[in-house]
């Protein structure tokens, strides 16, 4: 706690006060003021509950920190929640854009022979060499920021941990979806122009 809820003396003055007014006879130690680096530490936490003590929580330093990060977390959160859906909307906007830019040229090639197939394909390589790209500066920048805020983290003497694997899974799947879309996409827009 950043308060102690006492008045301090001089020993001195404690054991003449003691031997001058004492009619009671001494119980020991009721609290016990610790320093420790984090209070909600699982390893602190689960010291206090096997040995039966108790914490007072009364204005812990670091219980509004955490919590004002928690809600820091949630709000990034969803604001880069909101951004992934408006670049997945982008790409397909984009995509749409070039097929109704080219269809003069997409129906010329039809008329050469092109199949829907080998147009559609042009515009999915397209897709992806943009998104491969995209995917590639989003992880270096992912990585040299993660190191940045780690190291940063660490001189505060906090560690975080490792990615987890559940980050990677999502990943993964949220890219096969933005392709699928995409590529469900042009494929349609194709077919509305033959």
């Amino acid at each position: 706690s950043d308060r102690i809820n006492s008045i301090l003396v001089p020993q001195t003055f404690m054991d003449f006060t003691n031997k001058s007014f004492r009619d009671f006879k001494p119980k020991g130690s009721s609290r016990l003021i610790v320093l420790v680096e984090n209070p909600y530490s699982d390893v602190f936490q689960n010291f206090l509950k096997d040995n039966g003590y108790e914490l007072s929580t009364g204005r812990l330093i670091g219980g509004e920190i955490a919590s004002m990060i928690r809600s820091l977390i949630t709000a990034v959160a969803a604001i880069g929640f909101l951004i992934v859906l408006l670049s997945v909307l982008v790409f397909v906007l984009n995509f749409q854009l070039i097929v109704s830019k080219s269809s003069r040229d997409i129906g010329l090639m039809m008329q050469l022979g092109y199949k829907q197939n080998q147009i559609a394909q042009i515009l999915k390589k397209h897709l992806l060499s943009i998104f491969g790209i995209v995917l590639l500066l989003t992880i270096v920048f992912f990585t040299i920021t993660r190191y940045f805020i780690v190291t940063w983290f660490a001189q505060q003497g906090m560690t975080l941990g490792n990615i987890h694997w559940v980050v990677f899974v999502a990943a993964l799947l949220f890219s096969a979806l933005f392709v699928f879309i995409n590529f469900s996409t042009i494929q349609k827009s194709i077919k509305k122009l033959s």
